[in-house]
């Protein structure tokens, strides 16, 4: 057996992102190894690999499903990559770990040329069985989905073996005192303009609730809204007395924090990293039934089915209309030690040690 000494990260996007964020926080505690970043720009996420130490490579990932790509294209870059990762030094010890399942294929391509093995993260909230064919994931050595429910897929239709389930985690730093309002003023919403994330729906949910009850609020958006409408057309859509969109934020706690009450209206995760990031930061919070979400809160008046206006409207009109800040305190501080607990970044960074001390 080969002591694995370097981890080749496959990354294509470097902007602030979910994956990017989770993978980051999974480089800061794999000390013990020599780690590389392999990615397609030159972005935050090789900034702050940098500033870990670890070396930054800039390759272009062509699309793996082009014609052109599986003819020529895919090959060319393992074999570029392989060749630089060769003159650092890299061989057979090393661990290549595609960060979501579209890189799949370039992480198994990359280990044959290196003659070393290759790790798969399923992060993917919207990820089939179609994909794991598509994206050729049996070619890779080792699979680990961070939701337990694809995990679960996954072992259904292959058997044991096929994947182990290892969650996501919070750091410790990412922490902070319970914050609760006396009362709802500022609404904030976590997500993007993307429509799986639900902000559409969170919209449609504010016009169905009485104009007393909202005609006060302020609507944050948290996230990337390019393309999204403008905030005059939301704001009088919804009803509100005004709509802020932040855009990425650098310190998305700090955001969360200046909100009384966050919106987690999501229609799919496959573990809901954002939903953990506004319990650890102390916020109260209502959300749809995705990811690890209804495992850690059982309160049925702030939880609503994904998709359900109706259901997301009923949990605002109840926390707008009989908001109670000592109860909120009280809830808010429980569920983050539910999360403190269950979702340390400490364990998550044990369980992907394992899997690469299995080679």
């Amino acid at each position: 057996m080969t002591r694995v000494k370097t981890i080749v990260y496959l990354q294509p996007r470097t902007h602030r992102a979910g994956a990017q964020k989770s993978l980051l926080r999974l480089a800061r505690m794999m000390g013990d190894y020599q780690i590389i970043l392999v990615c397609g720009t030159d972005g935050w996420l090789a900034s702050e690999f940098r500033s870990l130490g670890a070396v930054v490579l800039i390759e272009r990932y062509p699309s793996y499903r082009s014609l052109v790509a599986r003819l020529f294209n895919n090959k060319q870059f393992a074999s570029r990559v392989a060749k630089r990762l060769q003159r650092m030094g890299v061989d057979k010890s090393a661990v290549v770990h595609a960060n979501d399942v579209y890189v799949a294929p370039f992480a198994s391509m990359l280990g044959r040329s290196l003659g070393a093995r290759s790790v798969l993260t399923i992060r993917s909230a919207v990820f089939s069985m179609r994909d794991w064919g598509r994206y050729r994931c049996a070619d890779v050595d080792r699979v680990y989905a961070v939701g337990k429910h694809h995990a679960d897929e996954i072992l259904t239709a292959l058997g044991d073996g096929a994947v182990d389930f290892v969650p996501n985690g919070i750091a410790d730093d990412e922490f902070f005192d319970i914050k609760v309002a006396v009362n709802v003023r500022r609404l904030g919403v976590v997500g993007s303009f993307r429509p799986v994330k639900g902000w559409n729906d969170l919209i449609a949910a504010l016009s169905l609730i009485d104009g007393a009850l909202k005609s006060e609020l302020e609507l944050v958006f948290i996230g990337s809204n390019d393309g999204f409408e403008s905030a005059e057309v939301v704001c009088a859509k919804a009803g509100v007395r005004q709509v802020v969109f932040t855009g990425e934020v650098d310190n998305f706690s700090g955001e969360v924090r200046k909100c009384d009450l966050i919106i987690h209206p999501s229609r799919a995760e496959s573990f809901g990293m954002a939903a953990l990031e506004v319990l650890s930061a102390g916020v109260p919070m209502i959300s749809s039934k995705v990811g690890v979400v209804p495992k850690i809160i059982q309160e049925s008046e702030d939880l609503f089915e994904p998709e359900d206006i109706d259901g997301l409207a009923g949990c605002l009109r109840s926390k707008l209309s009989s908001w109670n800040s000592r109860v909120g305190a009280e809830v808010a501080s429980f569920l983050q030690a539910e999360v403190k607990q269950r979702y340390s970044i400490r364990n998550t960074a044990m369980m992907v040690s394992e899997i690469y001390e299995r080679f």
